[in-house]
Formats: structure tokens, sequence, C-alpha cells
């Protein structure tokens, strides 16, 4: 699977727009495979959406996203998960394979 994690300094985004890096990641296994990390496009609607599906991103992992935002997502055969807390991708992408992974309140829900 191919994972990808808005980042701010470092961390889990808790507002998906206003990320400066994006985390994807290649898992295989249980095993992360490798990571890059990316400066996402121009913020305009669907171009992310439309970029990640190009990496052949299946998951995004988010703090919160808006529901027009999750819509272009799944349309694009994209899995999101909101409401994670800022953790590094390591540690969500570990808590994710082993079912621990705790997601609080979407905080981009409007």
């Amino acid at each position: 699977m191919r994972v990808a994690i808005p980042l701010t300094q470092g961390k889990l985004s808790l507002h998906f727009g206003q990320c400066d890096q994006i985390a994807i990641l290649e898992v295989n296994h249980g095993q992360i495979i490798s990571r890059t990390d990316e400066v996402p496009p121009a913020h305009e609607a669907g171009l992310l959406q439309r970029w990640l599906y190009g990496t052949g991103v299946n998951i995004i992992f988010a703090g919160g996203m808006e529901p027009g935002t999750r819509k272009l997502f799944s349309r694009n055969g994209i899995q999101v998960i909101a409401g994670g807390q800022e953790k590094t991708p390591d540690v969500l992408i570990s808590e994710y394979l082993q079912n621990k992974l705790q997601a609080g309140a979407n905080l981009s829900d409007h």
C-alpha cells in the first residue's frame, strides 16, 4: 500500500490544506519499504487529489479534512483516515498496522 501523510514540522498536519510537505510511504508486509517527502503542488481544487492518485497513493491520513475534499479523494479510490493526532509518519503507520491508531475529531469538518 502507498500512504500519504501531510506534514507540518515533521508530524501529521492537523489541517490538510496547510501542510508544508507530504510523506509518501510504501508499506509492504507490515514494513515501511520506502519514504519520500514531497512539497505539495499549489493549493487549487482537485489538484492535490489528482497528483496523489498519480503517485499510486491509496490511503491518506489527515488531522482534518473538509467533506468535499474527502469526496474528491474517494472518487479517485483513495481512502481517507481523518482525525489523526500530531505524530510522526513512522508512529502513525505502526499504530495503523497494529490496529491501534486512535483518531480524534475531524478538525476540518465544515
